[in-house]
């Protein structure tokens, strides 16, 4: 595809990788606007926070890395010419819905190969913003692909939270301690003693309990900050959150 790199060329990111708030209805219609600079700006976070997740459900297909490639340049652009971010209307997940237009568009492309090999051509079909949940692709060994794509969306959920952590401790002068420390927010013996710790970063065995503590402690309020980003109402924050272990365990 002639135009399919400059899906990337046009719209990088401006932010942080991964700091588009990826179902505020708002955000998303942004994305889908137009051309103007937010819409733009909106339109590269929004590609930097689904170009992962996409590419791991095509992989997972057993697509090659060419193949998923074009393919995911190819959605991009119909997502651009059609402007069809801005017709989400809010209900529902958005990653859930965007994988239902994706689903569509995979299956409108096989449609069309089809066609061209039997020595016709199939007219397109526009992205069907109301269809329903297609069929599953066949189960490989280990993950599907929404599996995969599910999981690869919670990590980089993930990494957005660790993300602003490394960024707090490392703009406050604390670099050296993030780096040493953070190991342990996930699992209280992942690495060396404290007072082995200590020594290295100079401080005491207590303070480094205490900055562990402070640690975990801004970990949850910003896993917290982010998990609301993902909902429309606090009722499915508990929802959600179950979602993310799921998916991250699956």
């Amino acid at each position: 595809m002639e135009a399919a790199a400059a899906v990337t060329d046009t719209f990088r990111p401006y932010d942080a990788p991964g700091r588009f708030p990826t179902t505020h209805q708002s955000d998303v219609q942004r994305a889908g606007a137009g051309s103007s600079s937010s819409a733009r700006q909106a339109f590269g976070r929004f590609y930097e926070a689904y170009r992962a997740p996409l590419l791991a459900y095509l992989r997972r297909e057993g697509r090659s890395e060419a193949e998923a490639q074009d393919l995911l340049h190819g959605f991009m652009e119909v997502l651009l010419e059609n402007r069809s971010l801005s017709q989400f209307d809010g209900e529902g997940r958005f990653r859930s819905w965007l994988l239902k237009c994706f689903r569509h568009f995979l299956s409108d492309v096989r449609d069309r190969q089809r066609a061209l090999k039997r020595g016709g051509a199939a007219a397109h079909v526009p992205l069907d913003l109301e269809l329903h949940d297609a069929p599953a692709s066949a189960s490989q060994a280990g993950r599907t692909p929404v599996q995969e794509y599910e999981r690869q969306f919670a990590l980089r959920f993930l990494e957005r939270v660790m993300g602003r952590l490394r960024e707090e401790w490392h703009a406050r002068g604390h670099a050296a301690r993030y780096e040493e420390l953070h190991v342990f927010l996930l699992d209280k013996q992942a690495g060396p003693l404290h007072a082995e710790l200590g020594r290295r970063l100079q401080m005491t065995e207590a303070a480094v309990s205490q900055e562990i503590s402070r640690l975990r402690k801004r970990y949850r309020a910003l896993f917290d900050d982010e998990l609301a980003r993902l909902v429309s109402r606090p009722e499915d924050l508990a929802a959600e959150k179950a979602f993310l272990l799921s998916a991250l365990r699956t």
